[in-house]
């Protein structure tokens, strides 16, 4: 028997789902309608560590300073020399534009490229400093890539993998986070929320410290295990003939390798070293390969595999100042 029984009309369901959904719609096309708009905020998408990083060094390279000394590479770069005081020792201006190893050589270049087109005159030295483990990488993360390619274009983008199907992107979710929500300080994780604080906290530092900064975690012992077999990557060889031809003519151009924690090599390192950063500065004809910077550091220099503690940082900066010979050194 039954006690009740209903009929439903398509009105009655366009009413139950069809306007909710319309309304929901219609903000999104207010929201992708009014990015267009000239008064409207340009996208900024600072929302954690990394895409704070990215956007402050392209941010960077848009203010003309003219430095003499560019540095540039990925986070061992950022993280284990001191811009701030390199410029202090060398008495001539320096910028550091180290970015992460989750790019390329390619998205290097840009950077670089996009640092000289707002510059009155060009660097007398710049320096590429890479980890190890960066020559190895066979390819850059497509959402870091992404990232840095649609802020250097001052364009929307969805972070990491979402799908063209997403409603994040129908319904412009990403442009209010990266055009309103990232304006705000939005709190980092972990350690770097304990030393920093927030995103604006970590640009201010970047700002302060001419694109430097400083990995404020302790070394995990679990880090170092894994491969010490360091080989250049074959994707590195057409990237690196494309970096090569945006150094300016008779800039002196320098490659280096930063070190590794003294415990983690499986073999004897030094002489791997070498033969390593030979093979890494053969990609860049006539570039000057840095073979006397310390191929391995004593564990307690290290913040992580790649990183060095500020403290470590400092003395490396030293160390790189002297390898470097500025008033001695040939251009490129």
């Amino acid at each position: 028997m039954k006690s009740h029984r209903y009929q439903i009309q398509r009105s009655d369901l366009f009413r139950a789902l069809g306007l909710p959904l319309c309304g929901v719609l219609l903000i999104g096309l207010i929201v992708h309608l009014s990015s267009w708009l000239p008064f409207a905020p340009t996208p900024r998408p600072a929302l954690d560590v990394d895409r704070t990083v990215i956007i402050q060094q392209i941010d960077s390279s848009e203010t003309t300073t003219d430095a003499e000394i560019l540095l540039i590479g990925d986070s061992s770069c950022l993280m284990n020399v001191d811009a701030a005081l390199l410029e202090g020792l060398a008495k001539t201006r320096a910028i550091n534009l180290g970015t992460l190893s989750f790019l390329d050589l390619d998205t290097f270049g840009s950077l670089l490229s996009h640092y000289l087109d707002h510059q009155t005159s060009p660097p007398k030295w710049i320096i590429l400093l890479t980890h190890p483990d960066f020559v190895r990488k066979n390819s850059a993360s497509q959402a870091h890539t992404n990232c840095f390619n649609r802020y250097l274009e001052k364009q929307d983008h969805l972070y990491n993998h979402t799908p063209p199907w997403s409603p994040e992107k129908y319904l412009g979710i990403h442009i209010v986070e990266g055009r309103l929500l990232a304006r705000l300080p939005l709190p980092l994780n972990n350690a770097f929320g304990r030393y920093y604080g927030f995103t604006s906290d970590l640009s201010s530092f970047m700002v302060q410290h001419q694109g430097s900064a400083v990995d404020p975690r302790s070394l995990d012992l679990e880090q170092l295990k894994g491969s010490s077999d360091y080989r250049v990557a074959r994707s590195h060889k057409r990237l690196a003939a494309s970096f090569l031809e945006r150094i300016p003519s008779g800039t002196a151009f320098f490659v280096g390798l930063t070190p590794v924690p003294k415990s983690f090599p499986q073999n004897d390192f030094v002489a791997e070293y070498q033969a390593l950063l030979n093979e890494w500065a053969r990609l860049f004809p006539g570039c000057i390969a840095l073979s006397q910077l310390p191929p391995v550091l004593d564990n307690e220099y290290f913040a992580t595999k790649t990183h060095l503690t500020q403290a470590a940082a400092t003395h490396y900066t030293r160390v790189l100042l002297e390898n470097i010979g500025i008033d001695e050194v040939p251009t490129h």
